[in-house]
């Protein structure tokens, strides 16, 4: 027989065990949240500095870690409109998820009504996020850029600009400076903005991208093939670069280079969906007439 000392002794050693254990479980499900918001952080960064490539992939994993995530499918939904996928079924997904106390209900939302191409309910609950949070980069942004988008470059300009007196690190911000410069007519200011944005990532194909717009903006056609073909050397699989650089060289009347690069812009489409692909279609089929 185990005697009263005994049995205390195992209740102790039991009770010491049971908790270690539960410290243990609380220890690792803290590390794995803070893995999760460091990858989100990483991934919300590509997606910002508009690498939706790479974006892509980041976002597919953390979905595939946190199945019921609504920031991250709203990402997701962005991210399928701009490589002109369908975007519904992560619309449906983020919408379901996000739940009114969420932080990040409404910048979630927000992305939802971009991936609709609703720019002006996007740029309300935006506004609205900002009330909240008003320090927040990312909301800031997205309200910038869209802005631009709607056709008011002013407006994404001082939004833009405001971020970067707050944020002067945040160096995504000044890729759409540069868009929001080019739509006031200032090209130069265009171009600085984004050399900036380049300088500060500089292994980027979009960083590039941005780049030989402001250069092909200046006439400098020379710099904005050199930078697109940079952009492709860096990552095979960018087919905006290819056809922005198919573009470029059609406009110039090099037919041959032309057909060439879109040729290749729709072999690098395997993340883009087949818009992307019927628009290059289109672009052959004149240039064969």
């Amino acid at each position: 027989m185990i005697s009263m000392h005994h049995k205390r002794v195992l209740s102790s050693i039991l009770i010491l065990l049971l908790f270690s254990l539960n410290v243990f479980a609380q220890s690792s499900d803290g590390q794995v949240q803070n893995n999760f918001e460091r990858e989100l952080n990483n991934a919300r960064l590509v997606f910002h500095s508009t690498y939706f490539e790479k974006a892509s992939t980041l976002f597919d994993l953390l979905i595939k870690e946190k199945q019921d995530h609504a920031l991250s499918f709203g990402y997701a939904a962005m991210i399928d409109m701009l490589l002109y996928r369908d975007p519904s079924k992560n619309i449906q997904k983020a919408r379901s998820f996000s739940v009114d106390t969420d932080p990040e209900h409404l910048f979630t939302m927000a992305l939802c009504s971009f991936a609709e191409g609703d720019l002006s309910n996007c740029e309300l609950k935006l506004k609205e996020f900002l009330k909240k949070y008003p320090n927040s980069k990312y909301g800031m942004h997205i309200l910038g850029f869209t802005q631009n988008d709607s056709g008011r470059p002013e407006e994404g300009l001082k939004t833009l600009t405001d971020l970067i007196s707050r944020e002067p690190a945040y160096f995504p911000a000044y890729n759409h400076i540069g868009y929001a410069y080019l739509g006031l007519q200032e090209k130069e200011k265009a171009l600085k903005a984004f050399r900036v944005f380049y300088d500060n990532d500089s292994l980027n194909p979009s960083a590039l991208d941005s780049l030989a717009e402001g250069q092909d903006a200046l006439g400098n056609y020379d710099g904005a093939i050199a930078s697109l073909s940079r952009a492709v050397i860096l990552d095979p699989g960018f087919a905006y670069g290819w056809k922005h650089m198919a573009d470029i060289f059609k406009r110039n009347g090099e037919s041959k280079l032309a057909l060439n690069a879109y040729g290749r812009a729709k072999n690098a489409a395997g993340m883009y969906g087949a818009d992307f692909v019927s628009a290059v279609d289109k672009e052959i089929k004149l240039l064969k007439l």
